[in-house]
């Protein structure tokens, strides 16, 4: 949205390093500068949660700064029920707005919803303008109706039936557990669940034999991000279809990398 803008800098902190990006805004925010930082809510390569909380005291000393928060992996899916980061935390963006901070969040629909498109948060009316003035949204085709409608709905069975949430969460646990019982470790904290590799470990060759041998079908991701599968729980899995895919990635495992274990 900002990036031909010859007055805008871009700084990366460390991942969830809170004191690190205290640290970067305390090197580079000069006087009159509006701070932006932007953050996964639930990390889609890792499977965390950013540190809410903690960025909002720090965000704090920048009056007017804004948050933006990308809930792609966490709206309809983290706990109590499924209202995102803020509902996670105990926390509401109105605490956010009384501490002079900008709430910006930001809901995929082609994750919890089985839809396309997407949805912008915030209490700043200049966030339209913007919009309206940015390259990558004029050309931008709006969502056709029965995507609206598929999302609209998945919005409304998320609202009226958090123990779909609670199932999530609950099968999530499960299969985090069956795999460390395998000796695969498995990253994060949530229904998005990375599995790193070996380095000498295709992780394309792993999730071929995976779905040729066996029938099951995971993610690899091989570019960007070290080498890892990524499996993301949902809330109709059972513990048997569970069950049957740690023991099949433990075959596999056996297969192609014998004498050592998956960390």
């Amino acid at each position: 949205m900002f990036g031909n803008s010859a007055k805008v800098r871009v700084k990366s902190y460390r991942h969830c390093d809170v004191a690190n990006l205290a640290q970067k805004l305390k090197r580079y925010v000069r006087p009159g500068d509006r701070v932006m930082v932007i953050s996964d809510a639930v990390f889609s390569m890792d499977g965390d949660i950013a540190p809410l909380p903690e960025m909002l005291d720090v965000l704090a000393n920048y009056p007017g700064s804004i948050l933006v928060m990308d809930e792609a992996h966490a709206s309809g899916s983290i706990e109590p029920t499924g209202g995102g980061i803020y509902e996670h935390f105990g926390i509401k963006p109105q605490q956010a707005i009384e501490h002079g901070i900008v709430p910006l969040i930001m809901t995929t629909f082609s994750k919890f919803a089985a839809s396309v498109g997407a949805a912008i948060s915030s209490n700043c009316r200049e966030f339209i303008d913007l919009l309206d003035a940015s390259p990558t949204s004029i050309t931008t085709a709006s969502v056709p109706p029965p995507a609206t409608a598929a999302a609209l709905e998945a919005i409304r069975q998320t609202r009226q039936n958090p123990q779909l949430v609670q199932a999530l969460q609950a099968n999530a646990g499960y299969l985090r557990s069956r795999l460390l019982e395998r000796d695969f470790n498995p990253l994060g904290e949530t229904h998005v669940i990375p599995i790193i590799l070996p380095g000498e470990l295709n992780p394309k060759a792993f999730a071929r034999q995976l779905i040729e041998e066996h029938g099951i079908w995971v993610s690899p991701i091989w570019f960007v991000a070290k080498p890892r599968l990524r499996i993301v729980a949902n809330a109709l899995h059972s513990r048997e279809e569970m069950d049957l895919l740690v023991e099949a990635m433990a075959a596999v495992r056996n297969a192609l990398y014998p004498t050592n274990r998956v960390s």
